[in-house]
């Protein structure tokens, strides 16, 4: 998935996972997480980095079912643990990047060596957008205005 395409679906998924904090264990990283539907708590889930099965908590069989349904139309393995850790993924990389958006340009510039998108020391202004512009191209995507 693109960084725009994953941008878009954090804020327009009809479920997203959020309060994922990965954290170091002695087997690898753990995280937690609450799931929402259409920004409605619809339980919480636990990875314990051990190589198990995500664990999920307080969903009605209601809620479970409409999650493994939303998972078969999103993800090849119709698989919910594998849509979770997408969401939760995709949400973090969207923390991360809305944080640096308050504080520098951030922009996707075409044919970027680096891949992903650059970070300029800038306050987002119009003046040094243009610059950027003028730089890179009018194909330039800021960030800023996408989270």
């Amino acid at each position: 998935m693109s960084l725009l395409a994953m941008l878009n679906d954090v804020k327009t998924s009809l479920y997203v996972v959020k309060g994922t904090a990965p954290k170091a264990s002695t087997d690898g990283y753990f995280w937690t997480g609450k799931v929402y539907k259409n920004n409605k708590l619809v339980g919480s889930v636990e990875n314990r980095g051990d190589g198990g099965p995500i664990n999920f908590y307080g969903f009605t069989k209601e809620a479970m079912d409409d999650l493994k349904d939303f998972a078969k139309g999103k993800n090849q393995w119709d698989c919910k643990e594998i849509l979770v850790s997408e969401l939760a993924d995709n949400y973090q990389l969207y923390k991360q990047i809305s944080r640096k958006a308050k504080k520098s340009l951030l922009a996707l510039v075409k044919d970027n060596p680096n891949g992903g998108y650059l970070q300029f020391d800038l306050v987002d202004i119009p003046k040094n957008r243009n610059a950027v512009i003028n730089k890179y191209g009018k194909e330039t995507i800021f960030l800023n205005d996408l989270v």
